[in-house]
């Protein structure tokens, strides 16, 4: 019973429970289609996944190719706004808008054991979390 003494005197806190757990309920409803973000404060994407920190932005694609992948059997455009990933001859992987503008001279990307890219994104706006990597995916909460 020991936890009754941290939540206060008994009823008098009752209702501010219950108003915070309705003002809880209606948060839970604005993020029910978020995704949870990962430990790295990004998301795993059915073909790719994304993690920050408040500068930068990991991304790692994972190369689904029956032979070695080599850099130039990569497509790689990357855009002040959008991006472009995917290997030669096949459907791009990624092909969509940024949530936010990136520096590119300052964007790298290489090839992991020929069998993904990861690509390190450098934000123009070092002071802000991404919600999702392009406009096309669904958020992650905070």
């Amino acid at each position: 019973k020991m936890f009754n003494n941290e939540i206060g005197d008994g009823d008098s806190n009752k209702n501010e429970a219950n108003d915070a757990g309705e003002a809880q309920s209606k948060d839970d409803d604005e993020d029910k289609d978020k995704l949870l973000p990962t430990a790295g404060n990004g998301a795993e994407m059915p073909n790719y996944s994304w993690t920050q920190t408040i500068q930068e932005l990991e991304l790692r694609v994972p190369l689904k190719a029956n032979f070695k992948v080599r850099t130039r059997d990569l497509f790689v455009d990357i855009q002040k706004k959008h991006l472009k990933v995917g290997l030669k001859g096949h459907p791009l992987i990624i092909d969509g808008e940024l949530e936010h503008e990136i520096k590119i001279e300052e964007t790298t990307w290489m090839l992991e054991d020929g069998k993904n890219l990861v690509i390190s994104i450098d934000k123009v706006n070092k002071m802000e979390w991404w919600s999702r990597l392009v406009m096309t995916d669904p958020p992650i909460s905070y």
